[in-house]
């Protein structure tokens, strides 16, 4: 497990660290779940935050198959 830093997620999605934290805890609160722990100044995903991250990276992935899919099959028409 790697640890989290707010600075550097927050520069990737170009937004401020309260802004970054203000959703995290909207979709925390949305999903009823936690999905980092905090113990001392080491901020971890939990468990949940994983299973997220598979799940949704996977339907992307399905999501993306499926577009290239019905594009490849529309331009061959």
């Amino acid at each position: 497990e790697s640890d989290c830093n707010y600075k550097k997620s927050a520069e990737l999605c170009n937004i401020t660290v309260p802004g970054l934290r203000k959703q995290l805890s909207s979709l925390e609160e949305e999903l009823n779940t936690k999905l980092f722990e905090t113990i001392g100044k080491i901020t971890k995903p939990t468990r949940k935050a994983h299973i997220l991250y598979e799940k949704t990276h996977r339907t992307i992935l399905i999501s993306c198959s499926t577009l290239t899919t019905t594009l490849a099959l529309s331009n061959s028409r």
